[in-house]
């Protein structure tokens, strides 16, 4: 026990790390609200998984974290209580708009969030009448996972997304810290097709050519039910071993699009905010036939060193799919769409085709 003693009183001055060291936000007795530090929660951890070094370990972050909580903590937040109490505003504030920047009301927030001393903690909240949620925690957390659903708008949700900092936000003119998020408006809907493309798990450790019918949202025979060719993908596989193709390979995708007339045209969006891209195709725009090839490779050489060039998820294509032409060439009919590309979701890409023909709405 004397020992134990021993090893907290040298490890006091580093337990405390996030209590000391933290701006302080304003919020009332902020470091105990905080937890333990990291070193209490570190030595708890590495006893879980080592749990022979666990018996020593585990007994001093328990001890760490009481002491932390009981005693540094209050004391830190005692100290700096004149300071918070003279804070005219603290938290941040979370602020929701459309495209042309009016606020979005009534819209339901969803967001992970953690302390920089890995406290976590959700958020769920609806905007006011400005669109903003006022979170009176410690303006030092970052957001993730962030959910926000509102009637009129496409449905913001990051599968994968960024860490919000608010800790690295600074003040606006009023004082506020804002994190902003952007929703887009639905105008317009159209009949359209959402289809998901994966390549078929017999294909997976070879080369191979398949069709993609975006009406049916199926591969063509012999890998689905299709029937009008309207994206070619070619899979081009290389591997070291044919008995082993998963211990050193390399492989290139590249997705086209089927027939005279029909192409491309790159954009920029965020896959985030519910409807990626624009909300129709340009009155006049060239599809390019032959676009700037979407790749997608990866490799694996089987001594531990591997490679990725993924899909730009910020760039989307809009599409001109099944084109007809009048006898001088013009076009008279097409069917557009968009092909956008994401990751974590388990899927190459995904296509939306519009079904009524010449229709420029892409929502």
């Amino acid at each position: 026990m004397k020992r134990l003693m021993i090893v907290i009183t040298m490890m006091l001055p580093l337990m405390t790390f996030a209590s000391l060291f933290s701006e302080r936000s304003g919020e009332i007795f902020q470091a105990t609200r905080e937890g333990p530090g990291e070193l209490s929660l570190g030595l708890i951890y590495v006893g879980v998984i080592i749990p022979p070094v666990g018996l020593a370990t585990v007994p001093a972050g328990i001890a760490v974290a009481a002491v932390d909580e009981l005693v540094v903590s209050p004391v830190v937040d005692l100290c700096c209580l004149p300071y918070d109490l003279a804070q005219p505003r603290h938290g941040f504030v979370l602020r929701v708009r459309d495209a042309e920047g009016k606020p979005v009301s009534g819209a339901s927030f969803f967001a992970n969030m953690s302390t920089r001393s890995h406290i976590e903690d959700v958020i769920r909240e609806t905007t006011d009448e400005k669109g903003e949620i006022f979170i009176p925690k410690l303006n030092h957390v970052a957001l993730k996972f962030v959910t926000i659903s509102a009637d009129g708008c496409y449905d913001y949700r990051e599968y994968d997304g960024p860490w919000h900092s608010v800790y690295e936000k600074q003040p606006g003119e009023d004082g506020r810290i804002v994190l902003d998020f952007i929703m887009k408006r639905k105008i317009r809907p159209v009949e359209k097709v959402k289809a998901v493309i994966e390549i078929p798990d017999s294909l997976r450790w070879q080369s191979a050519e398949l069709f993609f019918d975006c009406e049916k949202g199926d591969w063509l025979p012999p890998y689905g039910k299709g029937k009008t060719p309207d994206l070619k993908l070619t899979k081009a596989f290389e591997c070291k071993d044919d008995k082993k193709p998963q211990a050193a390979y390399r492989q290139t995708i590249r997705i086209e699009a089927v027939g005279k007339g029909n192409g491309f045209l790159r954009d920029t969006c965020n896959w985030y905010d519910g409807m990626p891209g624009a909300y129709q195709i340009p009155a006049t725009v060239h599809f390019d036939d032959k676009p700037e090839p979407a790749v997608y490779c990866w490799y694996w050489d089987g001594d531990g060193s591997t490679g990725t060039k993924g899909f730009d998820r910020s760039t989307y294509y809009c599409l001109r799919l099944r084109t007809r032409f009048a006898e001088n060439g013009r076009v008279v009919g097409a069917h557009y769409g968009k092909l956008f590309f994401h990751h974590g979701i388990g899927s190459l890409a995904q296509t939306l085709f519009v079904c009524a023909e010449n229709e420029l709405w892409l929502e």
